[in-house]
């Protein structure tokens, strides 16, 4: 872990040099003497704790990253002056610098603060981000990139691991789903098939199964509720359970239980563990609560389009999947800075009479279609113009926000749309989304006939 070596170091050359100006932002801060850091932004915060040799998140008192942790700090120890780009208050707004955007307070011992200071926007050359230290007028040029991705609250980014549930999907010998009354129960038989044998027994959809197990294989949750003595967060009983066995006789279990008050979040939790973790519940609600009704009521029920029905599983919408499957192109993607706002919109003016804005974004990931972008788009080193309906709601495409997942429509030569409404064309999915996805994709794939088979 980085140790600052003081206010003054002597330059090479031995006794008797003169002194150099600091160039370290907090020349004084040690990184040993951090005991809490509180990282904000408007209507997000997280706080973590030291206790001992390890790091929690407060009031959900779970562990989070140490290597997350001592990056962070390594980062105000290490984090250069850079240049002045203003002394006026009144442009701290202007710069992102006025305490209403990213500020990051680090406490010592006794919870004194040692390090208060905001981080704003970053400058035009989006090289350089402007940072204030509390109490000063110096705004300063920061040359730095990483300082939005290492000072930001988001917690899901804070955890050792967001696994709910993790292990191999392969060699899954049985899942069980029961409920307050019902208990559905499939196994896998001499050929290694699934078959349902409770509440009867029968054959049962192999694709539907199999896309349970992979997606509890690899269930991940966005955030830790609080301890709260007054509630049983839905447990008691539990609104599911979802168990799966493996070949080694090891049981893999998760505990459904209600949903947060605003109904945004669903909580679950493993039986072994005193953690409960926040999902979606729109999207597990879909996933898991609809598929065991499904069961019960109707086993052969699949829906979805012709295109659809060959993919979809308990995990999935058939609204994701027919997005997947009517795109040409499915790519990760952010907004090149210079051409977004501050408040996250296009920064050109559309044409005159224009329907659409081109915006470039730079592609981090392809999932589909990758040879229908033009050539370097894939790997990052050439943007990818998208054209953007005007008039529609659009989705916040600041830096801040993060990757988006795109759907697009059409090619190099025509070139590329958005394949479904912004809003859902442009999404920042959460993990159980990106399992889902994951899903879609490989099978997708394997229905594909082998290279030179089929047809003339």
């Amino acid at each position: 872990m980085h140790q600052s070596p003081g206010r003054y170091a002597a330059r090479d050359g031995g006794v008797g040099s003169p002194p150099r100006i600091a160039l370290e932002l907090f020349p004084d801060f040690e990184t040993i003497d951090a005991d809490r850091i509180v990282v904000s932004m408007p209507d997000l915060t997280t706080e973590v704790v030291r206790e001992a040799d390890t790091w929690k998140m407060v009031p959900a008192n779970h562990p989070v990253s140490t290597e997350r942790v001592e990056s962070l700090l390594d980062k105000v120890a290490t984090l250069s002056k850079g240049n002045v780009a203003s002394r006026s208050p009144e442009s701290f707004e202007r710069l992102g610098v006025d305490g209403g955007g990213r500020e990051v307070v680090v406490y010592g011992e006794g919870d004194a603060p040692l390090v208060h200071f905001y981080v704003g926007h970053r400058g035009r050359a989006n090289r350089r981000t402007f940072v204030r230290k509390e109490g000063m007028d110096e705004v300063l040029a920061v040359l730095d990139e990483d300082l939005h991705k290492v000072f930001h609250p988001a917690r899901v980014t804070w955890f050792e691991s967001v696994d709910v549930l993790k292990f191999d999907s392969k060699i899954a010998t049985e899942v069980t789903l029961t409920g307050p009354e019902d208990t559905v129960r499939f196994e896998r038989d001499e050929n290694a098939d699934w078959v349902q044998t409770v509440p009867e027994e029968r054959d049962a959809d192999q694709a539907r199964v199999t896309t349970l197990v992979r997606a509890l294989a690899s269930l991940q949750f966005i955030d830790v509720a609080a301890p709260d003595p007054a509630s049983d967060f839905g447990f008691d009983p539990p609104t599911l359970s979802m168990k799966v066995r493996l070949a080694d006789d090891t049981e893999h279990e998760v505990l459904v239980g209600g949903t947060t008050p605003d109904g945004s979040h669903r909580y679950l939790r493993r039986p072994d563990d005193e953690a409960t973790f926040l999902v979606s519940a729109r999207t597990f609600d879909a996933a898991y609560l609809r598929s065991f009704e499904l069961w019960l009521d109707n086993p052969a029920e699949i829906s979805g389009s012709p295109e659809g029905r060959r993919f979809i599983g308990p995990a999935f919408g058939a609204d994701l999947i027919r997005a997947v499957v009517n795109s040409d192109v499915l790519v990760d993607a952010i907004a090149d800075p210079s051409a977004i706002a501050e408040d996250g919109s296009p920064a050109a003016e559309p044409e005159e009479g224009a329907d659409s804005i081109e915006v470039p974004f730079r592609v981090t990931e392809v999932h589909k279609g990758a040879e229908l972008l033009p050539e370097g788009v894939a790997d990052g080193s050439v943007l990818l113009p998208i054209r953007l309906p005007i008039g529609r709601q659009l989705p916040d495409l600041s830096e801040d926000r993060g990757i988006h997942l795109i759907f697009l429509k059409g090619d190099a030569e025509s070139g590329f749309r958005l394949a479904r409404d912004p809003v859902d064309a442009l999404v920042q999915p959460e993990p159980q989304t990106r399992a889902q996805l994951g899903g879609i994709l490989q099978q997708m794939k394997a229905a594909q006939p082998p290279s030179g088979s089929g047809g003339e």
